[in-house]
């Protein structure tokens, strides 16, 4: 990276950045037959993928005045991707290069008020995780899967912010294609086997209006309140047919705390969200609780208690429905459970020594492609 001022109000920076990634993936499904332990074609496979990216990026901050602020910035990628699996050899060969501009104004109006301008484009890869070839049965009939040949998605996405004192109000609107939707339905009739699998959609629209709005009272109450209203659009195809899905959701969450005494608080926070798209799928409503203690002791150290999902309700519930193609599923997936926590902590030393910096390696992006 390399970092320049090229004048009172003008602050360029540039950089490069070379990424080597290799994911090997080897797998096996074995059936007792005639007491015999058989390999299952469908499910054994060996695979090895490896990726290169190369990234170019400039970026200029420009002060024009204390009331208005620009950013300017430009980011070209390089992809080359090539997968190879034992049974049916190059699965993937892709180069591609693309740019990604990214445009930002703010204006301080006064002192209570403030506007942002915003659009990017960004690119979203598939983790390795969704990429690799694995199966994870529920039954035998019944199993999450991998996909080999996940393609990254592109994303433009333009925003407007209004700031009024705490309050912010946000309108954002975003197209993208080959968006990457998980644990989406697959059914084969003639084998009776249902999978969940991640997949590219076409494309998908939003248009989002979120309220940030912030309630104090007196020095000991503060209330945090979001508020969501969003429009959704999402292409897809299942085997050769279009589909198309259209839905209007809303969110909201909130989070109260309170200091009773300089050493006591608490924290008791909160969510809705409404019938809700998840790729080809359509999820029902979800709601959670969670709740928190903290005692601060005069040597600095700190109990703390937590309770989450107190009604363990966080579970997410619904299917996928095409009329037109014969095909209708439901299921409930509960990936968290109500969760009781208490913890500890103290620090040990001298509290003169300087800390560590907190530095950010050129890999992060690729460790987080684990999860």
């Amino acid at each position: 990276d390399y970092e320049n001022k090229l004048s009172d109000k003008t602050k360029m920076t540039s950089g490069a950045k070379v990424a080597f990634s290799e994911f090997e993936n080897d797998v096996s499904v074995e059936t007792l037959i005639n007491n015999a332990w058989t390999f299952d074609d469908q499910f054994t496979n060996k695979s090895d993928l490896k990726e290169k990216i190369y990234a170019l990026y400039t970026a200029f901050d420009i002060t024009a005045n204390p009331k208005n602020v620009f950013k300017l910035g430009m980011r070209y990628e390089y992809t080359d991707s090539n997968l190879t699996t034992e049974k049916e050899g190059v699965v993937v060969d892709r180069q591609f290069g693309k740019l990604f501009p990214s445009l930002f104004y703010s204006r301080n109006i006064n002192e209570n008020q403030g506007l942002n301008l915003s659009y990017t484009k960004r690119i979203t890869r598939p983790t390795f995780n969704e990429m690799a070839p694995f199966a994870i049965f529920l039954d035998p009939n019944t199993f999450f899967f991998g996909n080999a040949g996940l393609q990254p998605a592109i994303t433009d996405n333009y925003k407007v912010e209004y700031r009024y004192k705490s309050y912010l109000v946000a309108v954002q609107y975003a197209v993208e294609d080959s968006t990457i939707a998980r644990f989406q339905d697959r059914v084969n009739l003639e084998e009776n086997q249902q999978a969940f699998e991640p997949i590219n959609m076409s494309s998908t629209k939003a248009l989002t209006g979120s309220l940030s709005a912030p309630i104090y009272i007196g020095n000991t109450i503060t209330i945090q309140n979001n508020f969501l209203l969003q429009w959704s659009q999402n292409n897809s195809y299942y085997d050769d047919d279009f589909i198309q899905f259209e839905q209007v959701n809303y969110s909201f969450n909130s989070s109260f705390n309170i200091t009773l005494t300089p050493s006591f608080s608490g924290e008791l926070s909160g969510f809705y969200r409404s019938p809700s798209l998840f790729g080809r799928s359509t999820i029902e409503a979800i709601y959670g609780l969670n709740l928190g203690l903290q005692k601060k002791f005069a040597n600095g150290s700190s109990l703390r208690f937590n309770l989450r999902d107190a009604f363990n309700s966080v579970e997410f519930s619904g299917g996928t429905d095409l009329p037109d193609q014969g095909f209708k599923t439901y299921g409930t997936f509960d990936f968290s459970n109500r969760t009781f926590s208490v913890s500890y902590s103290t620090s040990f030393g001298n509290q003169k020594i300087k800390q560590a910096r907190n530095r950010t390696t050129g890999s992060e992006e690729e460790r987080n492609r684990i999860q």
